[in-house]
């Protein structure tokens, strides 16, 4: 079953790796370790990609504050190059550069630290970092990417052919691919296949000039899916999202595609 919701909405363009809050164990080293396990991320042909995932926090953690000066990263040639911090109203404070470090800190049921990481092979990266005095690590395993999506077409856009190949060799489109859409299209519907082990998860398709947005949510995430938009202008652009999710892993990827209008402005 879905939830359909009609509404204006600001969407960004970030691959987010969602994963639950965990209960931490004491490792034979003196770190404290999730024990949820090792932390999946799939690696695409293309070198140097950029990964991001949450830092693992005991849930009902109070009153800490994590330092990017107490970020360690080792393994498979992985490089940390951002660290930030999300609210769960969705505001972010971005990394103070100058000093690396912020002055507040957050209840975990508030606020959570995000690392971003280069990727340039598969292996195991372990992430260390520091509460207090106490430090933490994490594993994060990087396997080779394999493409979430058999199909997907959207009635008029790019000739109403599957446009899956897009995310054939990384989970990410450059900004300036776009998908034609050659001439304004009534009765217009998207379907999308999952390839096999993922499944589709939500759907987001929004106009461009009026911010309308379409936004289909899976409670229970779907194989295949068939989603009524009506009509498409070739006078405006669009930008659809996609978050596909994989049971096994629990790794979300979210793809965005734009849809450009031949007669857009």
């Amino acid at each position: 079953m879905y939830q359909t919701v009609k509404r204006v909405i600001s969407l960004a363009f970030v691959l987010i790796l969602i994963l639950g809050l965990t209960i931490p164990a004491f490792a034979a080293d003196g770190t404290v370790t999730p024990n949820e396990g090792e932390i999946t991320v799939f690696l695409g042909n293309s070198k140097g990609m950029g990964g991001q995932t949450r830092i693992q926090i005991a849930s009902g953690t109070k009153n800490f504050t994590i330092k990017r000066s107490s970020i360690r990263v080792s393994g498979a040639d992985a490089k940390l190059v951002g660290f930030q911090k999300q609210f769960n109203t969705n505001m972010q404070e971005s990394d103070p550069h100058e000093t690396g470090e912020w002055s507040q800190t957050y209840d975990s049921a508030y606020c959570s630290y995000y690392v971003q990481l280069k990727i340039v092979k598969t292996g195991t990266v372990t992430v260390k970092y520091k509460i207090g005095s106490t430090q933490y690590k994490m594993k994060v395993k990087i396997v080779p990417y394999v493409n979430p999506v058999k199909s997907i077409t959207v009635t008029g856009v790019n000739n109403s052919k599957s446009f899956a190949a897009k995310t054939k060799s990384q989970s990410w489109l450059d900004n300036n691919v776009r998908l034609p859409l050659k001439a304004t299209t009534k009765n217009a519907k998207i379907a999308i296949k999952a390839s096999t082990g993922w499944k589709v998860q939500n759907v987001y398709f929004r106009d461009e000039k009026t911010f309308n947005t379409i936004s289909y949510y899976y409670n229970s995430p779907v194989t295949s899916a068939r989603i009524p938009v009506g009509t498409l202008n070739a006078g405006r652009n669009y930008g659809m999202r996609v978050d596909y999710f994989n049971p096994k892993s629990g790794f979300t990827f979210t793809v965005w595609y734009n849809i450009h209008g031949v007669n857009a402005a």
